[in-house]
């Protein structure tokens, strides 16, 4: 992602959080990247169709919850 867009999200996120809100985009890539992406900017919930895919991202983020 560029570094404009990052900031970009970042400050969306930020500004929620701000205002006691949680943040969830629809329709992102089920993507490894775009998943790493929005964790690292602080969003709340992810959407996706794959499931699976999304779960053993969350899983290795999370090793101690296998």
């Amino acid at each position: 992602m560029p570094e404009q867009e990052a900031q970009k999200l970042r400050g969306i996120v930020k500004k929620a959080h701000a205002k006691g809100r949680r943040v969830r985009f629809w329709a992102t890539p089920d993507d490894l990247a775009v998943w790493r992406e929005l964790v690292d900017a602080g969003v709340d919930l992810l959407n996706a169709d794959d499931l699976a895919g999304l779960e053993r991202f969350l899983r290795s983020q999370n090793p101690e919850e296998r």
